[in-house]
């Protein structure tokens, strides 16, 4: 319907880097969800409002929506959409560098996706932990999570990811000051990021 071609356009606006039209879109979007009582629909709209406010640095509004999204998904017992908006929170909070917080944020999401056995979800979460004990300086910590979830990439054939999964393994190795093992997974991933046409990052 139209809310959802709103929803799509806003999409369009934020990847073009046009964030104050994608929030007029979105805003759009929230009002025919609204008036039709789709809680699904709204969810998914703060969800995205939160991405675009998030994307411009402002983490309050960001986290405002997706608080108002997480307690919809509740609602109704959307579990994936619990587990998507917290890996989001979970990614703004770990760039805040409050990495406890993060963890902790990461952490719920991953159960549920383990109770949902979304295992492409659990290979996304498994991989945001990792980055986040690299961040802290924790290498062997991210190394164990990154293994967890380089198997589950390959599993769900997951391609996409894959080069910046590899990407991460070999940014660890580097800061290792394992050269040789870096570059290796650094090309293990050259070949798919190509691909695909992905950025390894």
């Amino acid at each position: 319907g139209l809310a959802e071609a709103y929803l799509m356009e806003a999409t369009v606006y934020r990847l073009e880097g046009q964030t104050n039209r994608d929030l007029e879109s979105l805003i759009k979007a929230m009002h025919l969800f609204e008036s039709l009582n789709d809680s699904l629909g709204t969810a998914r709209t703060y969800t995205e409002m939160g991405i675009s406010e998030h994307s411009r640095g402002d983490y309050n509004s960001a986290r405002d929506h997706y608080v108002k999204a997480l307690e919809l998904h509740k609602a109704i017992g959307n579990q994936l959409g619990k587990a998507t908006t917290l890996r989001r929170i979970g990614i703004m909070e770990a760039e805040m560098k409050d990495y406890e917080r993060a963890f902790n944020t990461f952490s719920l999401a991953l159960d549920i996706e383990r109770q949902i056995n979304n295992v492409e979800g659990i290979a996304n979460l498994l991989n945001n932990i990792g980055v986040n004990f690299f961040e802290q300086g924790e290498y062997d910590k991210a190394l164990e999570y990154y293994d967890q979830s380089m198997p589950l990439f390959k599993a769900t054939n997951n391609l996409s990811r894959l080069p910046a999964a590899y990407h991460n393994y070999a940014r660890v190795l580097l800061a290792q000051g394992k050269v040789d093992q870096a570059q290796k997974y650094a090309e293990l991933g050259l070949p798919i990021a190509k691909e695909t046409g992905n950025k390894m990052a």
